[in-house]
């Protein structure tokens, strides 16, 4: 199937920079000057960016020359959702060498791990969990950098990307695929503080009709940075490994069929592959929410007005006598219906049409034909006033005729299709199986049929061959037709 993916395209990490110490810092500091030659850059998150940012996707990056967090972009404070970067305990050598904490987003960063030789817990802290809803959601947050002094792979100890943010809002969705976003990690530095992992995205998937059992959505938080993993010098050599990423955002009106919304497992030191101090992102949430909750202007798939019949009547006819049935419309759609509405019903040998009224709809008929017509807007959720056709019934009108309702299923964008001057429209509507009773039924029947409407039209036929006045005191021999809605109707002769 499909397959669409934008790990690591969300907020960015903070980047790890060789800095050697200075005056100015504390051991206890939450947030610093990144002018300042000590700690690590917070990651970049939802109430802002730091002044050096590393993009893990694709290795860039980007000094803005100012601080873009009040008061400084450095040190283990988490703002919002992004993760803190490393404090380092020995600011004027900045050699104590803490982790950086995890980015948020559904679920919160895990801590960056502690201090070399110290063993301080002043690793960066994980952003903070952001509560997601239909009208509100964000990309995964950056990881935290870790503290760094003494050089090595490039751009190591930078925190990890987050995932970005992947919104479907579909008529219906078939067949399988799947949709990744997930947070990812920075490069892992050797005697060095490791960064966090960037968190897993949000993925929004609405559908008007049917499931989601073929999707695989994926928001899973990245790993933090390992630091110095190939080292076996055991505990004397312990550097702070970076916090993992928390877990994404999905929200969708049906459950997919494989989810994952894990958080990032925490990076570990040396080869005893201790965590020192270092925890994993906590999973992301998934919620069930409506297409309608998504605020703001529509999706195309909800520009639908759908327009249903119900006929009924009340049996039995009365062979040489008059009699009604009535037909109703409704629109089940999700927005008014525009322009012509016409229903179209042809009778049945037997039974004769003498007339056909309404408020508000023009009807005509013509021999077998009735067709009525309006141009006024019907509301979602609402019925047109009830059309009542009148009918005679022949002396000769067979018995145990069946009565198929014509379908009638119109979907339409008011004004969005107008410059195409024409607009053809596919239905496929479905039958429902009846239980018929004897005396008294309603019930609706939707038959697959396809034509096509000028703009604005809205129009419902029945298909040839559609039998609707019935005389019949029994139900005929053998199985009925699967897929196929049937009304029986009892027809007695009248006095002579």
């Amino acid at each position: 199937g499909a397959a669409v993916s934008v790990s690591q395209q969300g907020f960015r990490g903070g980047l790890g920079r060789v800095l050697t110490g200075g005056a100015g810092g504390a051991a206890t500091d939450y947030r610093n000057l990144s002018v300042n030659n000590f700690h690590a850059q917070k990651g970049e998150g939802i109430a802002g960016t730091p002044q050096y940012t590393y993009d893990s996707a694709t290795g860039m990056t980007v000094n803005d020359g100012i601080d873009g967090y009040p008061n400084g972009s450095t040190a283990r404070g988490a703002p919002g959702t992004a993760g803190g970067g490393g404090t380092d305990p020995n600011p004027t050598a900045n050699d104590q060498n803490t982790g950086g904490g995890g980015g948020a987003n559904g679920g919160s960063g895990g801590q960056g791990g502690n201090s070399w030789l110290s063993g301080l817990a002043r690793g960066g802290f994980g952003g903070s969990a952001f509560p997601a809803a239909p009208a509100q959601v964000t990309a995964g947050a950056g990881g935290g950098a870790g503290t760094h002094n003494n050089g090595g792979v490039a751009n190591s100890s930078s925190g990890g990307s987050g995932g970005g943010i992947v919104m479907i809002r579909a008529g219906s969705v078939t067949g399988t695929g799947s949709i990744t976003t997930d947070g990812g990690t920075g490069p892992a530095p050797d005697n060095d503080g490791a960064g966090g992992g960037g968190a897993g995205g949000t993925i929004v998937v609405t559908t008007q009709t049917g499931g989601l059992a073929g999707l695989t959505a994926n928001a899973q938080g990245g790993a933090g940075a390992d630091a110095w993993s190939t080292d076996a010098g055991g505990p004397t050599d312990y550097h702070g490994p970076g916090g993992g990423g928390g877990g994404g955002v999905i929200l969708t009106t049906s459950a997919p069929g494989t989810m994952n919304l894990s958080g990032g497992v925490n990076g570990t030191t040396t080869t005893d592959k201790a965590a020192y101090g270092a925890t994993p992102g906590i999973a992301g949430v998934h919620s069930t929410i409506t297409a309608s909750q998504i605020p703001g202007a529509g999706s195309g798939a909800q520009c639908t007005s759908d327009l249903t019949l119900v006929k009924a009547h009340t049996d039995p006819f009365l062979r040489g006598s008059t009699d009604t049935y009535s037909i109703d419309v409704s629109n089940i759609g999700l927005v008014a219906s525009s322009g012509l509405v016409t229903v179209t019903d042809t009778l049945p040998g037997g039974l004769t049409p003498t007339s056909a009224l309404g408020a508000g709809w023009a009807c005509s008929i013509a021999m077998q034909v009735v067709t009525c017509t309006r141009s006024d807007a019907l509301a979602a959720s609402a019925s047109y006033p009830r059309i009542t056709v009148s009918v005679t019934v022949s002396q000769s009108a067979p018995s145990g005729l069946s009565n198929s309702e014509p379908g009638f299923r119109e979907r339409q964008c008011r004004k969005l299709f107008e410059q195409h001057g024409r607009l053809g429209h596919r239905f496929v509507t479905r039958r429902r199986l009846g239980d018929p009773d004897p005396r008294h039924q309603r019930h609706r029947d939707r038959d697959h049929h396809q034509h096509r409407a000028k703009d604005g039209g809205n129009r419902g036929r029945s298909e040839p061959g559609q039998q609707h006045g019935d005389c019949g005191d029994q139900q005929p021999a053998g199985p009925r037709a699967s897929g196929s809605s049937e009304r029986r109707h009892g027809c007695r002769g009248g006095a002579g």
